[in-house]
């Protein structure tokens, strides 16, 4: 089986609770990046994804006022990085998540999108298709 491991991106675009929205909306989109795991003190504590952007936006939050600890998720849904590519797919279908923060041991060690997972979980179909 596949692991969340062999898919995760490990150059993660990482913010703090008190920088602005502005700044992390910025940030996204300088990486070009759907999410921005929020740490303090090299510790995972939020995540913030192009949709709370857009939630953020559509209730009228001033982007240069609002502190991402004020939108982001608190306490994220982590994967670990031996975890199973179809564990990760259900969890991400159960909550309606399209990132997963990858976390060894405390320390965070990569992120994974859905757009890799979904790769993952079709490289096998593909394998099998060319081997007909």
């Amino acid at each position: 089986m596949s692991t969340v491991e062999e898919h995760m991106n490990q150059s993660v675009t990482t913010a703090r609770p008190d920088q602005t929205l502005e700044e992390g909306a910025q940030l996204m989109v300088e990486r070009k990046v759907g999410a921005t795991v929020i740490l303090t003190q090299g510790v995972v504590v939020g995540i913030v994804s192009e949709r709370d952007v857009m939630k953020a936006v559509a209730r009228g939050m001033v982007p240069w006022n609002t502190k991402l600890e004020d939108l982001m998720t608190r306490d994220p849904v982590c994967a670990s990085p031996s975890m199973d590519v179809h564990e990760a797919i259900g969890i991400m279908l159960d909550h309606g998540f399209r990132h997963l923060p990858v976390v060894d041991n405390g320390k965070l060690v990569g992120i994974v999108s859905a757009r890799h997972l979904l790769r993952a979980a079709e490289e096998p179909a593909a394998t099998r298709a060319e081997a007909q």
